[in-house]
């Protein structure tokens, strides 16, 4: 099922022990768009740092009380190798990290040199189409079982008299710029204006995809599935 990463804000993250806060950031990769972490605020518990949550530390999450048990104790989360607050995650400081709990070094199964980009940075970046702007991004939608990237959400009430959301699939975007702070994608300005519009009271089905999809004359992805 897709997810809201807005709605994630604010989830408390679960230690086998314990309580280690509430989540208030994603960390995905720019190539697969996957998402590599949650960021945790620890309040008081350890001031200073960042705590990083890896998805596959995640068990199942209780949506209704807004909850995500790991499988961690305080401790080892205590005594990860420190990152501090507002530090970008470089490799150097990942290749400690991660094995330090034993999980996946994700970025060796990658073609190329991918990035993390904070959900929080790039949230509000104008997106850019093949001939001018469409608006800004909104939101990301993650789908809960593999906490893949679906979709980025574009609100485009900068410049459409409709002012309505749409969705923007990751394969469609061509590279994100952080000293334009802008998105770019390839899609026209003139299909955005009617494009199918998002509803974040809905939820994102097969049949609302194919309709996005159809619309733009793009392939269905889940056609290789």
């Amino acid at each position: 099922m897709f997810r809201s990463m807005n709605d994630l804000n604010g989830y408390m993250v679960e230690a086998i022990d314990g309580e280690v806060r509430s989540v208030d950031d994603i960390l995905f990769d720019d190539i697969l768009w996957n998402v590599r972490y949650l960021v945790a605020n620890t309040g008081e518990w350890l001031p200073g740092r960042q705590v990083l949550i890896a998805p596959e530390a995640s068990q199942q999450p209780d949506w209704r009380s807004r909850k995500i048990p790991v499988a961690l104790t305080k401790e080892q989360i205590e005594n990860s190798p420190p990152l501090e607050m507002d530090k970008p995650v470089n490799k150097q400081w990942e290749q400690k990290f991660v094995p330090y709990y034993g999980w996946t070094t994700y970025w060796l199964d990658i073609d190329g040199d991918p990035h993390l980009r904070s959900m929080s940075e790039v949230k509000g970046y104008d997106i850019m189409a093949l001939d001018g702007e469409i608006g800004k991004v909104e939101d990301l939608i993650v789908d809960d079982e593999d906490w893949r990237i679906g979709y980025m959400v574009v609100d485009t009430s900068s410049w459409n008299p409709l002012s309505r959301k749409t969705m923007i699939p990751p394969e469609w975007i061509t590279g994100i710029d952080e000293k334009e702070d802008t998105v770019l994608v390839d899609v026209k300005q003139s299909q955005v204006k009617d494009a199918p519009e998002y509803n974040a009271s809905e939820p994102i089905n097969r049949e609302v995809e194919t309709v996005l999809y159809d619309y733009y004359g793009k392939p269905h992805y889940w056609a290789n599935l």
